[in-house]
């Protein structure tokens, strides 16, 4: 398919070249990934295949603008699913923008499901803001910890960490998501009580 770049170059070498403007590294690269991430997204997003390639697109359109600023070109399978990542969150927020269908149904109670719902909603944005708050590189390590279901030495070997490391990552990040679940239920109660004074 390239008669120019024999089968067994190294990825290094390919994503060295790609970032000096070689074309076919770039295509190379593309259709080395290309159904890793699609697979990513489907599996991460429960879309469907043509949302996913969308998404690819997006995510190698992204990469490649980004790709002279990646310096260890070993670790580009770890950065472009990092990207992958980021992409999938903006895709979420935008789903979760849209308005949430109330059932017309003369049985459903709205004033209590009122509260219901804005005690989820207010829960959901809590635990987006302290995800997006939380240093990269714990929230890599939850993300290949818990979504990807690594062992704690996997995840090292993936990000390229020590294991201890890892370790220490995912502890931090487990204390500040539960204070911010804490957080959230403490708004929640808060919300409720300004409700029944209202």
């Amino acid at each position: 398919m390239y008669p120019h770049l024999p089968d067994d170059i190294s990825l290094e070498w390919l994503v060295s070249e790609a970032r000096n403007g070689n074309q076919q590294a770039a295509d190379r690269l593309f259709d080395t990934f290309y159904r890793r991430i699609r697979h990513f997204f489907m599996k991460d997003l429960h879309v469907n295949i043509e949302t996913a390639e969308e998404l690819v697109q997006d995510t190698f359109e992204k990469a490649w603008r980004k790709l002279p600023t990646l310096h260890d070109c070993v670790r580009f399978e770890a950065w472009l699913y990092t990207i992958a990542r980021n992409v999938a969150f903006d895709h979420g927020r935008k789903l979760k923008r849209r308005k949430i269908p109330i059932p017309i149904d003369p049985e459903f109670e709205l004033a209590d499901a009122a509260p219901q719902v804005e005690s989820l909603v207010l829960a959901q944005m809590h635990m987006r803001e302290m995800w997006d708050a939380m240093p990269a590189k714990q929230r890599e390590c939850l993300y290949w910890y818990y979504m990807e279901n690594l062992t704690m030495e996997e995840v090292a070997v993936q990000l390229q960490l020590g294991a201890d490391t890892v370790k220490a990552y995912i502890s931090k990040a487990r204390v500040k998501l539960r204070e911010g679940i804490y957080s959230s239920e403490e708004e929640q109660v808060n919300v409720k009580s300004k409700r029944c004074r209202a």
